[in-house]
């Protein structure tokens, strides 16, 4: 399967459905594309409608806010597997930032911008807060995006968190988002993830006793990485992580790409770092927090017998659930695994009542 064929996959495997992208957009592309149209420039052209209606004088503060995140996951959709260009690529993903900034202060809740110094470098990271009554300290959870995933993409996941009483925050590490470009792929994720834990730890209303950790794909890696040594994590999600690096080679086409992509490497370059980076079933060995797997029987980036490695590794007290018909990520089946993420996170992190701090609180 080549890139194109493996871009118009996304318009039926689910994930661009199931994070938010609305049914008659998907249509609309895949008939444009059959018109001849570029990828690229439909998705791009369904952003600026989207923006085009945000700045309307008689939007509300609720669709201007919608308006704006679609923009920003339509131009994030104009960017996938689209390799060949990388000045597109890299507008694409400047549209993305931009749009999501914008609509940042009109969601419901809102999402505070803040600081994440992680050494050298400090990357915008987003806190959002359930709305309560003072006078209580609740729980949180840091989500991890995947290889081509971005805290611009999990605003329906926060929202399944925050309606549980979590609050959430979001941001894009080594080989995400705009960070990629000043900070590969290629360093170990957990010094990132800590430094949000600490973050979080500064907002007033965040019980310290009560962090989590979710991520997704490459994502999942990296939380078990981080929950396998940061002793602050009490909980952790792996949403159909990759398990070993070494798989490389039995990647599709456009993932190995955009490994490269990511990694700014060759691709024997790119195997070999993965291939050291990459190692859940070490990890999973050192945990000691509830931790939570989902698996897809059907996931077609992870092979079966790292799946089988992975649960094989595992201790007693991790958690697996394989869903039969889930694919990778489970987002053909997101209505019945999303939420059943969310409820054990709640549940591992004593949560159920909503942190009693609005977005200003942050510091």
């Amino acid at each position: 399967m080549g890139l194109d064929a493996e871009r118009m996959a996304f318009l039926d495997k689910g994930r661009l459905a199931a994070d938010g992208i609305p049914y008659g957009d998907l249509v609309g592309v895949r008939d444009s594309v059959g018109r001849g149209v570029r990828w690229f420039d439909a998705w791009m052209a369904v952003s600026e409608r989207y923006e085009g209606l945000a700045a309307s004088e008689t939007a509300s503060t609720a669709s201007r806010g919608g308006w704006l995140w679609l923009g920003a996951l339509t131009a994030h959709a104009a960017q996938l597997y689209w390799l060949d260009d990388e000045d597109e690529k890299r507008r694409a993903e400047d549209r993305r930032s931009a749009l999501y900034e914008q609509a940042a202060d009109y969601l419901s809740p809102p999402a505070a911008k803040l600081r994440l110094r992680v050494g050298a470098w400090t990357v915008p990271a987003y806190l959002r807060l359930p709305v309560a009554e003072r006078g209580e300290r609740g729980a949180a959870a840091i989500l991890l995006g995947g290889l081509d995933s971005t805290k611009e993409e999990s605003r329906l996941f926060e929202e399944l968190l925050l309606e549980r009483g979590i609050a959430t925050l979001t941001f894009d590490g080594p080989g995400q988002g705009l960070t990629a470009r000043e900070v590969p792929l290629g360093s170990r994720f957990d010094a990132w993830v800590s430094a949000a834990v600490t973050l979080l730890i500064g907002v007033e209303g965040i019980d310290a006793g009560r962090i989590g950790v979710v991520g997704r794909s490459l994502g999942g890696s990296y939380a078990l990485q981080t929950a396998a040594c940061e002793p602050r994590i009490r909980a952790c999600v792996a949403w159909s992580p990759l398990v070993r690096g070494a798989s490389y080679d039995a990647l599709p086409e456009g993932v190995r790409r955009t490994f490269q992509y990511a990694c700014g490497r060759s691709a024997n370059e790119t195997r070999e770092l993965l291939t050291g980076l990459i190692e859940a079933t070490a990890d999973v060995k050192r945990l000691s927090c509830p931790t939570f797997i989902l698996q897809g029987n059907l996931d077609q980036l992870v092979p079966v017998e790292d799946r089988a490695a992975l649960e094989n590794s595992s201790p007693p007290f991790v958690e697996t659930f394989m869903h039969e018909t889930g694919a990778h990520g489970c987002h053909n089946v997101a209505s019945v695994v999303r939420p059943l993420m969310a409820d054990w996170l709640s549940a591992r992190l004593g949560a159920g009542r909503p942190v009693p701090i609005s977005a200003g609180g942050a510091r």
